[in-house]
């Protein structure tokens, strides 16, 4: 009975583990990391925001970004809205250097570690729910390991990311012509459901540790087993 428990117990950190990858692929895969609504300051170009129809329509904008693309519409006031366009962000922030490239590069690199070791941490949970691995690391000991891989790799990613906002992002999420014509995103700028989507996934690793931990499944240690059979060898050799 209490064998079964436990085979169900990490039957439900398989599951979690394939949400948490697919919660991942999601955040590297969408352009939601930073949402931001930048304004004109048509102040410095002798208008009276005052004197426009709709002042809280026109001379705004909405951005949103992610790892690898992002769109955006401005409206300047003048005739038509702004129409949406789309946004490379290694042709658009990275080649020109509008944030930080290591920051960046750091997030997709870890962001991929974490993914990895998530498709490990579900192929040995999967292994261990149908039978008994012979070896410690593929056991419960391993289950550990590779969702503590996971869960430190992805919030790295979180980190190295969060860095670049609070560092760049915030102060500017605009290209430099967009500045030149008076554009501002200055504390305009907050996450975007991705980020918060790699936040779940880093929760939904540490959740797995903790039913591991509640299970009641024993852990046996790696290095006793080594040294067990380094004894079997010396007396082998002895004999």
């Amino acid at each position: 009975m209490k064998n079964t428990k436990q085979r169900g117990m990490i039957f439900v950190t398989f599951c979690i583990c394939v949400a948490s990858i697919s919660l991942l692929a999601a955040a590297l895969g969408t352009d939601f990391w930073v949402v931001s609504f930048p304004r004109r300051e048509v102040e410095q170009v002798g208008l009276n925001v005052d004197d426009v129809n709709g002042p809280d329509e026109k001379f705004h904008g909405k951005l949103n970004l992610g790892l690898f693309r992002g769109n955006k519409v401005f409206d300047s006031g003048f005739g038509t809205s702004g129409r949406e366009e789309n946004i490379n962000v290694v042709e658009s922030y990275v080649e020109p250097g509008v944030f930080s490239y290591g920051l960046w590069v750091t997030t997709v690199i870890f962001n991929a570690i974490a993914i990895l070791w998530g498709l490990v941490a579900a192929i040995f949970a999967l292994i261990n729910t149908m039978m008994k691995p012979i070896e410690t690391i593929t056991g419960p000991l391993g289950l550990y390991a590779w969702n503590g891989l996971a869960c430190i790799f992805s919030l790295l990613s979180i980190v190295m990311f969060a860095s670049l906002h609070y560092k760049d992002l915030k102060r500017n999420v605009l290209t430099i012509s967009e500045r030149q014509n008076l554009w501002t995103s200055e504390d305009l700028t907050h996450f975007g459901t991705s980020f918060w989507l790699a936040v779940a996934a880093t929760v939904g690793f540490v959740l797995n540790m903790l039913l591991l931990l509640c299970s009641g499944i024993q852990v046996k240690p790696l290095f006793r087993k080594m040294e067990a059979n380094d004894k079997n060898m010396d007396t082998v050799i002895m004999y």
